[in-house]
């Protein structure tokens, strides 16, 4: 058997043969060194492409380009991503700044607002609530409940 340059001998259930060594890929009955760009690393896989971009990089035509970042954004954890700052949302490729209304504040993500105690979201601002007669803000403070014994219908309190 006739071992290409860069092949080593294998030997599996088939047989006798051979693979090509790490970096290569068999190509025609030889193995062929794998290309790989700038700003990217070899997976060891000698089946697919062999290579991945590096963090912050992502894959174009066959090259590795340094991804576009807009402002008031920062690469994600894994690097293949940018996520919005805090106080930030995400708007197509850019990240735009929240506008919070009076008696608003960021949620707990940062992406949203959320009305403070004793208002409620009404498109984009907080009204105020407005408490029927033997009523109570509820536990969370962005509706009411009725006082015991009442029950609610509607917009009031009733017996």
């Amino acid at each position: 058997m006739d071992l290409p340059e860069n092949a080593v001998l294998t030997d599996s259930d088939y047989g006798l043969g051979w693979e090509c060594g790490r970096g290569y890929r068999a190509t025609n009955g030889s193995c062929t060194i794998i290309a790989i760009p700038a700003n990217a690393y070899s997976t060891g896989n000698n089946r697919g492409k062999g290579w991945e971009c590096v963090r912050g990089y992502e894959e174009a035509d066959s090259l590795c380009v340094k991804m576009a970042i807009p402002a008031n954004a920062y690469l994600g954890r894994q690097g293949t991503n940018w996520l919005c700052e805090r106080g930030y949302q995400k708007t197509a490729d850019q990240c735009l700044a929240i506008q919070l209304p009076a008696n608003a504040y960021l949620n707990d993500n940062g992406d949203d607002w959320l009305c403070g105690r004793g208002h409620q979201k009404q498109e984009q601002s907080c009204a105020f609530i407005i408490l029927p007669e033997n009523a109570h803000l509820n536990s969370s403070g962005s509706s009411w409940d009725c006082d015991k014994p009442y029950r609610r219908s509607g917009n009031q309190c009733i017996r």
